[in-house]
Formats: structure tokens, C-alpha cells, sequence
């Protein structure tokens, strides 16, 4: 059989081609750039801490368990900072770094790293290195040579992070040298290690803006595609560019439903927020464990010992996030696994039943789009949770207890009375009305039968010849004929000479030779094909114009002769090699920016043949951007359009761009037009094309108009209740939303809902089966039995109490007034609630007569509860 491993076979190719890739790329680049890194949300995670993986705790013992780790399923290693340690009030932790271009010795050397990630790439796995962009060590040699790139307190000294971590000293990121630096230290990484992209340590310290200058500048190595990990949760991360986030808020909450035995429908509204600002393509990574929060509890201390924490760890993998594994926990290893020390060591013989299951559980996340891509749909109950992941055909049905005790579970409408297939066991079932699940039991349903393995590949043909623009078409044919999942993944080795499409169509692009291979869905299985490309090669590339000159803020078209003028593949790239001095289009357009010179170079499609153009820019230079006011004002809903001055003001190119620190706030479009969105604070940066000048605005948004609206549940309706809108006005402020909705919260025996800055909406309220007619409202209102109230309905309706021996006077009342408890009462606690079921005073009362004023209570009726030992005394009072 010619199907194999990923192993000798490829090795031998990929070795072949070497010399000539590597003589056409640029000579910074160390080996070949990992054509395998999956899409983000097809990612599985492994982090490594190398100083308790193996006993010699460097590369090398990583190297040795890398068949293991992609016998998991992992698709992604991540390994916790490789640079040297600073020592200088240090605790020996690697997020204290020395020297951003070196490898610390304790691990090995540059060339051990360099064939841990070609190994990990040998085997389909890319690699993620921990970038910490907020810190350095104290010993840095940035700490002398370059005071100004760190925060200095009032006498000139330099501080640490405001976190209490003193072993480390805080960047300035208002001074562009040191984000500068820091951008090239990254990408230094990339050419020479070969990494994948990085997992950027607290990713909530730098400004937004640092990663968006940061992750541009990374994307444009277009030789390689990164995978960008924010350790953070705020809001603006995927807009700077972050595939990932943490899951943070999930896993206090997953941790809070073990231990605290609070609801599991909680989960729903971490998820919701936590996707707020996501795209498509990117994911919250959602762990059960990670070198932070290990060393205060294993996932067998916070989730229910073995069966537990598989539960925590399939809801974790399953519920709209990545897989993702702290090395060992796949074990059950018990003990801490701390990253300052070499204290621990995992025992990897420990659990191997334990293995199989993260194995299963991964391999069906794998093999399945649904859970990779699909909708989630939640049906979560207070102990169990369930949930519902759809992708065009395929469906999957998940439910985990995540109780110690067994519980019972009904089926929604369209998953009860169905025919499905145990994801794991591949028994077939007709489901019931519901099912009874023993404690910390999970089952997983789909509807096709349970997944038959891929146990080898085998490519259509081990060589083929095309032309250029030509095509063939190849097959990968997995083995069993019957295996569940036969998706295949197609890649090039060298795309400058023929690409791969996802269903095995080759391109031929340039003459050379590249080894095309076809990987199953785990990529476990691969094989290959040799593909050489025939026709006339390129000699030589011109541009039309030796020199040239334009203004600031204009352009010119350059052209491109390719030699000769039959040569098979013409296409050509453009790049300037300074962008803030001149930008170059795909087709040769140049644009200048601010004075002064830059190269314009054309490249052949192989980089093989260029040539350059000098180009000098003219004009006056942007020496500065000030707002007219550093702060300013807004009400939700409303617009508010900032002044500026560029200066000088002979400045040729005055082009400006905008971005807000907190969409969810404030937002600004591209002429400096600040909308309200929602009450807080928000900075605005204007930054200049021209010498990428930047000033700050802080916004603060006003509450616009708000009210709540309030639903008073039916008997026969489910516990969890959405409210649905649409139309509301002013439109454009409220993100529309699909049906059933969104959660309401309960509130003193009501589900409350509450608008802001808008005046008037459309509302249906539902249980996601039962719902109210089309319901309208512009003020607050409590809305039970059909009808709407403009007032708690439950209060108004309070029987009054009265004793003759229990006074509360005078009533009405302008400020000040008297309780007089009944005889023999000298102690009670006494509450005064507003119409809307707000409580506004509250006090105890420690003698039979208590004068109290309440003054700055606004003039309405008011229902005074009076609670003591013997009694408890209702009464409206109004205050004038």
C-alpha cells in the first residue's frame, strides 16, 4: 500500500525540494514556511511546559512525545516563552524576559527550536510561541540603553506593571522606537524559527492600537499564516486582528457551577458577550486548565475528579470554543504543575483510559463541521447542560450532566422522538421525550452512525506534468473505502509553482517542481504527489521608469516588462520598501505619503528576478495632529463630529485615520463623526498618513433615553424566557437580532429587560416554543396576563396592614415622619420599596418610636415594609 504516516516519504521530498526553495526566498527565512496551519476555528491547542514535560525539560524531550501529541488529535502546540530569564528581582518565571532574540539555554538552543517546529510541522502540527509584549525583566538590556521606551513614575524611575508584579518592568507604548522594536522582534521569530503565530501574554495591558500595528505588520508576511492568540478578554481584540481570545469569564463560570453549585444556565450569557465583537472565523479558547490556574487547583480538583472534568472538558471543547490542553491533564495528573520551578514532572503512564477519552473527544471534533463551524443553538437547564451545533446537513446534539447526582433531561422539540447515532459508541437510538443521566454523564448525538477511523491515504498519482495555467485534477482515496469522515486537505509545497485547490485541483504556475499533498481531516494520514511545471522561464524583469517624483498625497503609475516576452508566467508583485514615505499597489500604482525616498520594487511571482524604482516624494511633512479638546461629550444614540488641527498647516498630505478604543462605547467613522453607543468612556486616535502622527480624545457617552420593560412569566412556560425586537427607533443604535432573541433577566419574580438610547420598540416575548402577540413599548411597563402596566402591578396590589397599635405618620409626608412600632416592639427592620420594585431606604429600627428623613426621596408613592419578630406591616406612603 503507498499510503504512510506523515514520515520518511515526505521527509525525502521535502528535502529534495529544499535547496531550491530556499534559493528563492528571502535568506532570512529559516526552512519552509507550514503550509498545514489549520483555519481558526478547526484549531486544537496543546500547551507545553517544557519544565514538566520530560525529564530533560528543553526541546528535546518535546521532540520526543510529538507522535503522542498528534495522536491526540492536536493540530496546534503552544509553548510558554522561550527567551532567557531575567534575574534581577525575579521569581525564575519565563514571562520575565531578558533578551527578545535569544533562546534561553535551559531549553536548548536556536537550533533545537528550529527542529522542534519543523518536526511539529512534519506531523501537521503548527506551532504558537508566547510573546510577552507588556514587560521585560529588570535586566533587559532596553532598561539602559533605552529609559524612554519604559513608564517612569514622577522622579524619572521606571515602574512596574500597576498588577503588582515586580519582578518585571512596564513598556511605554506611547513612544513608537519601542513598539517598533517589539513588531520586529516578532517577526524575527517568524523567518527564524519558522513559528505559526504566537499567544500573546496579557493582551488586556498594550493599547489596542499597538496589536492592530502589531498584527498588520505580522500579516503582511505573506509567506506564512499566523494563528494570533489574545490572553485577554477585552473587547477590541479581534478587531485589532486576534484569531483567539481567552475564555476567562467561561471558566469561572464552569468552575463556579462545580463548586458553587450555581445554574448552568449562566454558561448562555458568558458565550453571548463573549462573541459580541467576534467575526465568523473567530473563537473564544475555552480550557479547563492552563499553567495560570493550575497551579491553584487541576481540573480533577475544581471539576469532579476524572468523570467530572471530562464533562468540564467536553462543554469546554464542544460549546463554541477550540479544544484546548494544558499538558498532563490528558492523564489526570493530580498534583500542580508549576511553571516557575522544575518541581513537577508528569507521569504519562498514569491514566491511559483517561488518554482514550480526550482522544475520542477530540477525534469526533475533528471529523465533525458542526461543532467546528456549526450554529449553537443552547437548551441548557440549571444542571445540565445541552446544546444543539448545525452546519448545513449535519447536526449534533450534545448533553452533559454537571452534577455530582444523577439527573433527568427533556429533549427540545426536534431533537425528542428522533432517530440518532452515539457519536462514540455507534449504536443507533430512537430517543425518547427525554433521558436520565447518571452523575457527570455527557452523551453526544448525531445523525449519522459513529465515526469509522481513516487508517491510511493514498494520493491518485506519485508524479504528474502541467503546464503553466494548465491543470490536473488528483484524488485521495482514504482507507477503509467506508471511513466516516474522507474530507481531504490539499497543499503545495511551493505555491509559486502550482497551487491546490480543496478538492485536489492542481494549478501549474511558474516552471519548477513542488510536492502537492493531500492530508485527512486529522491529518494523521498524508501522501503526495510530484508535480513539475514545464514552459519558459523568466530572466528578468524591468520597470518602466528608473526614477521618479511625485507630491505627497499623489500618485503615479508604474508598468513592468517581463523578459522574455513569451515567458510562460508573468505575474509580478510590487512592494515600496518604506510604506510611510510611499505605498505600491497590486498594479504598479504608487501613492506618496510624506516626504521623502523610498524603493519601489517589482519581484517576478518567485522572487527569483526584480528591479527597483527611486522614488522621491515632495512636499511639507506633518509635523503634528491636535485635537481641539482633549475630552468631550456625546448622548447615547446621538453624533458628534471632532475638530482638529494638522500642523503646519501647509501640509501636503492631510489624510487621517480614525479608530475607537471601545466600539461598544463610542464609535468613529472615517471623517471624525462620534457616535454614542452605549454609557461609559471611550478614547478616540486620530492618527496621520503622513509620519503616522496620533492624538487622543476621551469620549464620554451619556445615558440616552431608557427604559425596562418587565414580563411576568405564565405557569406553563419554560424558565428561561427571551424578549425579541425589531424596528426600534432611532433605528441604527440596537444590533438587530434573530429570533427567539435575547435572554431576560430575572427580577423579583419578573423577567426585566432594559433599553437604551432608543425611544420606541417592537417586542414579542417567548419561551422559544410559547410567545405573546406583537407587543409595542416606549416607557417602562410590566406586562402580565395580556396587559401592560406602567407600574409594578405586585406592589400597587400590596394588602395595607392596619393595627391600631402600629402608626406610621404623618402621611402624606414632606421629608420627615415617624414609626411607631405595636406595644412591647423595640426591634424590626423597615424597607421602603418604589413602585418598580426598587428598594430606596433601608433601615433597622432598635426602639418603639423612630423619627427618619427621607428627604431626598423624589415625590411618589412608596410601600413601607415593617418586618419585626412577631409581624410584618405593609403601607403606602406618598411623599409630597
Amino acid at each position: 500500500m503507498k499510503a504512510i504516516r506523515l514520515n520518511f516519504k515526505i521527509l525525502l521530498a521535502l528535502t529534495l525540494l529544499l535547496g531550491q526553495f530556499v534559493q528563492a526566498q528571502d535568506v532570512s527565512q529559516y526552512g519552509t514556511p507550514f503550509t498545514g496551519v489549520p483555519d481558526p476555528g478547526d484549531a486544537v491547542i496543546y500547551q507545553v511546559n517544557m519544565r514538566s514535560f520530560s525529564p530533560t525539560r528543553d526541546f528535546h524531550g518535546v521532540i520526543s512525545r510529538l507522535d503522542y501529541i498528534r495522536d491526540l488529535g492536536v493540530n496546534v502546540i503552544y509553548l510558554l516563552p522561550i527567551h532567557p530569564v531575567g534575574t534581577v528581582n525575579a521569581f525564575n518565571s519565563p514571562y520575565c524576559v531578558k533578551d527578545y532574540m535569544a533562546v534561553n539555554p535551559e531549553f536548548g538552543s536556536l537550533a533545537d527550536l528550529q527542529t522542534l517546529i519543523e518536526e511539529a510541522h512534519n506531523r501537521g502540527m503548527a506551532v504558537m510561541l508566547d510573546w510577552v509584549a507588556n514587560h521585560t525583566s529588570w535586566d533587559n538590556a532596553w532598561i539602559s540603553s533605552h529609559k524612554d521606551w519604559y513608564k517612569q513614575d514622577a522622579s524619572g524611575n521606571i515602574v512596574s506593571p500597576s498588577l503588582g508584579w515586580t519582578d518585571v518592568a512596564q513598556l511605554n507604548f506611547a513612544n513608537d522606537d519601542m513598539r517598533d522594536a517589539m513588531i520586529s522582534a516578532m517577526k524575527y521569530w517568524v523567518y527564524t524559527s519558522n513559528c505559526d503565530g504566537f499567544r500573546c501574554d496579557y493582551s488586556d495591558g498594550p493599547p489596542a492600537d499597538f496589536w492592530k500595528q502589531a498584527i498588520d505588520s505580522l500579516r503582511n508576511i505573506k509567506t506564512h499564516k499566523l494563528l494570533l492568540l489574545a490572553e485577554g478578554a477585552r473587547s477590541d481584540h479581534f478587531a485589532s486582528g486576534f484569531n483567539y481570545t481567552f475564555g476567562f469569564r467561561f471558566y469561572e463560570q464552569l468552575k463556579a457551577i462545580y463548586s458553587n453549585n450555581e445554574t448552568v444556565e449562566g454558561i448562555d450569557n458568558i458565550i453571548t458577550s463573549e462573541y459580541n465583537d467576534a467575526s465568523e472565523s473567530n473563537r473564544v479558547v475555552h480550557y479547563t486548565t492552563n499553567h495560570d490556574v493550575n497551579s491553584n487547583g487541576t481540573p480533577l480538583d475544581w471539576f469532579g475528579e476524572k468523570s467530572g472534568s471530562m464533562a468540564a472538558f467536553l462543554v469546554a471543547a464542544y460549546m463554541k470554543g477550540v479544544p484546548f490542553i494544558y499538558n498532563g491533564q490528558e492523564v489526570g495528573y493530580p498534583d500542580p504543575l508549576y511553571f516557575l520551578t522544575t518541581n513537577s514532572l508528569i507521569d504519562w503512564n498514569l491514566n491511559p483510559a483517561m488518554v482514550a477519552e480526550y482522544s475520542r473527544i477530540i477525534e469526533f471534533y475533528n471529523s465533525s463541521n458542526a461543532l467546528r463551524k456549526g450554529v449553537l443553538t443552547s437548551y441548557n437547564t440549571a444542571d445540565v447542560c445541552a446544546f444543539k451545533r448545525v452546519y448545513e446537513n449535519d447536526t449534533v446534539f450534545v448533553v452533559a450532566n454537571l452534577r455530582n447526582v444523577n439527573k433527568s433531561y427533556t429533549f427540545p422539540t426536534g431533537i425528542a422522538y428522533q432517530k440518532k447515532y452515539d457519536a462514540f459508541s455507534n449504536e443507533a437510538i430512537d430517543l425518547g421525550s427525554g433521558i436520565s443521566l447518571s452523575a457527570y454523564e455527557y452523551r453526544v448525538f448525531a445523525d449519522s452512525g459513529a465515526v469509522i477511523p481513516v487508517t491510511g491515504l493514498t494520493v491518485s498519482s506519485e508524479n504528474e506534468t502541467v503546464d503553466p495555467e494548465g491543470t490536473i485534477q488528483l484524488y485521495a482515496i482514504p482507507a477503509p473505502v467506508n471511513a466516516t469522515y474522507k474530507s481531504i486537505l490539499w497543499s503545495s509545497t511551493d505555491t509559486t509553482v502550482a497551487s491546490v485547490s480543496s478538492t485536489g485541483l492542481v494549478t501549474g504556475i511558474s516552471p519548477g517542481t513542488t510536492l502537492i499533498i493531500g492530508k485527512n481531516a486529522n491529518q494523521s494520514f498524508a501522501d503526495t504527489c510530484m508535480v513539475t511545471v514545464t514552459g519558459i522561464a523568466v530572466t528578468g524583469v524591468t520597470i518602466s521608469k528608473i526614477a521618479e517624483s511625485i507630491p505627497a498625497n499623489s500618485t503615479s503609475q508604474l508598468s513592468a516588462d517581463v523578459i522574455p516576452d513569451d515567458a510562460s508566467y508573468k505575474i509580478v508583485t510590487w512592494e515600496s520598501s518604506n510604506p510611510d514615505i510611499a505605498t505600491v499597489s497590486s498594479t504598479g500604482l504608487v501613492r506618496g505619503i510624506s516626504p521623502g525616498d523610498a524603493l519601489i520594487i517589482v519581484k517576478t511571482v518567485n522572487n527569483s528576478k526584480k528591479d527597483t524604482c527611486e522614488l522621491t516624494v515632495t512636499g511639507t511633512a506633518v509635523s503634528g495632529i491636535v485635537f481641539n479638546q482633549e475630552q468631550d461629550t456625546v448622548t447615547g444614540g446621538y453624533t458628534l463630529q471632532l475638530g482638529y488641527t494638522i500642523m503646519p498647516d501647509e501640509a501636503t498630505n492631510k489624510t487621517v485615520f480614525w479608530s475607537s478604543s471601545n466600539t461598544a462605547i463610542a464609535t468613529v467613522d472615517e471623517s471624525g463623526i462620534v457616535k454614542g453607543i452605549a454609557k461609559g468612556s471611550a478614547f478616540i486616535y486620530a492618527e496621520t498618513e503622513d509620519g503616522n502622527k496620533k492624538d487622543t480624545c476621551e469620549i464620554f457617552v451619556k445615558p440616552g433615553n431608557e427604559f425596562t420593560v418587565y414580563f411576568s412569566k405564565p405557569a406553563t412556560w419554560a424558565s428561561t424566557i427571551k424578549i425579541y425586537y425589531w424596528d426600534p427607533l432611532p433605528a441604527g443604535i440596537l444590533p438587530a437580532v434573530n429570533w427567539p432573541g435575547v435572554d431576560m433577566t430575572p427580577s423579583n419574580g419578573w423577567y426585566k429587560y432594559t433599553f437604551t438610547n432608543i425611544s420606541f420598540t417592537n417586542l414579542i416575548f417567548n419561551d422559544q416554543t410559547k410567545q405573546t402577540g406583537n407587543l409595542s413599548r416606549d416607557k417602562n411597563g410590566w406586562y402580565k396576563n395580556d396587559i401592560w402596566y406602567d407600574s409594578n402591578p405586585d406592589l400597587v396590589e400590596i394588602n395595607e396592614e392596619r393595627d391600631n397599635n402600629f402608626r406610621i405618620y404623618p402621611n402624606p409626608l414632606d421629608g420627615n415622619f415617624t414609626i411607631l412600632l405595636k406595644s412591647g416592639e423595640h426591634i424590626a427592620s423597615m424597607k421602603i420599596v418604589d413602585l418598580q420594585g426598587r428598594i430606596v431606604f433601608e433601615t433597622n429600627l432598635t426602639a418603639m418610636q423612630t423619627n427618619l428623613n427621607v428627604s431626598l426621596l423624589r415625590n411618589c408613592i412608596y410601600i413601607v415594609c415593617v418586618k419585626s419578630n412577631s409581624y410584618t406591616h405593609f403601607q403606602k406612603i406618598f411623599v409630597k
